[in-house]
């Protein structure tokens, strides 16, 4: 997993490219859905919606994650080296 992480990060402009390739592709295809048979106003009404919508919630649950990694969840990287001195029972 590691490494297809490091790749990502090495290659991330043409990543995302591909990435919103891909979500235009998914609209696209959505607006030519018949949507006469729709099971709510906005289905009906609205081009692409569940696409729309998908992508909205995708943005809030990353900006919700982050904000609760930056409120607490994580810790520092050094948290676990911080205190050289303490010495475990295992080296006692």
């Amino acid at each position: 997993m590691i490494p297809i992480i490091e790749y990502l990060t090495k290659h991330l402009k043409p990543f995302i490219w591909v990435c919103c390739g891909i979500l235009a592709v998914i609209i696209g295809f959505s607006l030519v859905v018949d949507t006469s048979h729709a099971h709510s106003w906005v289905e009906q009404h609205i081009p692409a919606f569940w696409s729309l919508f998908a992508a909205a919630a995708a943005a809030i649950i990353m900006v919700g994650a982050s904000w609760l990694g930056r409120a607490g969840l994580q810790v520092r990287p050094d948290f676990y080296g911080c205190c050289p001195e303490a010495k475990t029972s295992e080296e006692e």
